[in-house]
């Protein structure tokens, strides 16, 4: 019974440590300032601006025409982001979906401090992400960093 324990407690340390997180581990704030987009199923464009000095800007525009032309967005944030490894938070964000879920929109969005959102670096198949939710699909691509020209949304 003793080694029974044992080999479970042996099997539950390895399957811990084999488990990655699939997040990036930020080295550097230049590595991840720049502009996100994400686009709600419903046709609205979420831009995120992350700046050099920690401070972000949030602009929710009714569609992506409304974007593409610079028109004045609905929603218009401001306020300052911190980084911990791959994890960033965001204080005061106006929180446009409920629950982190892009098919549930507030019409009068309230701020909170937006946690546990995270950064995936650029790979072959996809530009940089800011992950809010995986399994919603709440994911903002970057089209824009502090070294590049504009990319298309």
């Amino acid at each position: 019974m003793y080694i029974v324990k044992i080999g479970c407690f042996v099997s539950i340390i390895l399957m811990i440590c084999s488990c990655q997180d699939t997040e990036d581990k930020i080295s550097d704030v230049n590595e991840i300032v720049g502009t996100y987009v994400f686009k709600y199923p419903t046709g609205q464009i979420e831009v995120i601006k992350l700046n050099h000095n920690y401070t972000y800007q949030q602009l929710i525009y009714k569609n992506k025409s409304d974007y593409k032309k610079s028109l004045e967005p609905l929603f218009i944030n401001k306020n300052i982001w911190e980084q911990f490894d791959s994890e960033i938070e965001f204080k005061d964000w106006l929180e446009y979906c409920k629950f982190r879920d892009p098919s549930n929109i507030d019409n009068s969005p309230k701020t909170i401090n937006m946690g546990d959102v995270y950064w995936i670096d650029k790979n072959d198949e996809h530009e940089a992400i800011l992950e809010f939710l995986y399994d919603t699909d709440y994911l903002f691509k970057r089209v824009e960093n502090s070294s590049s020209a504009s990319a298309s949304l």
